[in-house]
């Protein structure tokens, strides 16, 4: 059976990044396929274009994003991405549990820095540096703590809401059998960081 085919504008496909000043603009290859995401906490699906070299390989059910696209006429290997407004994509289907993690998960395939995804978790929303550079980022060890960029969120309740969003994380994590032990390090330096921040906040609260 041929796969089902989605027309989409070929942008936002990968993270968006914010270019170096002076840097030459860099054209970004064409997304292969598109997912068709659909959430056991959400009722609303999601259409995600993808690179499925990328995909596939860390997530072992996307196996098959790895082969190029039947239909490729060849329009996409002669043309710059930036210039074509529309692209038809096979679709995969995919099922996850929590909607409010996959664009933190969807960071990952391209990026790999557990930095980046660490700043998900640890850093207040107003805090957040741009993501300029995250790509080479390494693990930070748990000693650099605040060197490193890596604040906690002020109250224990936003610091609670940060622990549960890293929890869909780890479960969105588990469904797609990523097996990255680098991600997984990450996790559980997050989770680690975010009980004892939580710990020192109710203390502090109950001192008020």
């Amino acid at each position: 059976m041929p796969p089902a085919l989605v027309r989409c504008t070929p942008s936002s496909a990968t993270p968006r990044r914010r270019q170096p000043a002076g840097d030459h603009q860099v054209d970004s290859p064409c997304p292969t396929h598109v997912l068709a995401i659909s959430f056991q906490d959400d009722s609303r699906g999601r259409l995600v274009p993808i690179h499925g070299l990328c995909w596939a390989l860390e997530v072992p059910s996307l196996a098959e994003a790895s082969r190029s696209p039947p239909h490729d006429d060849g329009a996409r290997r002669d043309s710059r991405c930036a210039d074509l407004r529309q692209l038809n994509l096979p679709v995969l289907p995919l099922r996850l549990p929590h909607a409010r993690a996959f664009p933190i998960i969807h960071e990952w395939p391209y990026l790999g820095s557990p930095l980046a995804l660490l700043r998900h978790f640890l850093v207040p929303p107003t805090q957040r540096p741009p993501a300029q550079g995250l790509a080479d980022a390494t693990e930070p060890s748990p000693e650099k703590g605040h060197s490193e960029g890596i604040g906690y969120p002020a109250s224990s309740a936003e610091i609670m809401d940060r622990l549960y969003l890293l929890h869909t994380v780890r479960e969105t994590a588990v469904a797609l059998e990523l097996s990255s032990e680098a991600l997984w390090q990450a996790l559980a330096l997050g989770w680690n960081r975010l009980v004892v921040a939580g710990a020192a906040a109710n203390m502090r609260e109950r001192l008020v």
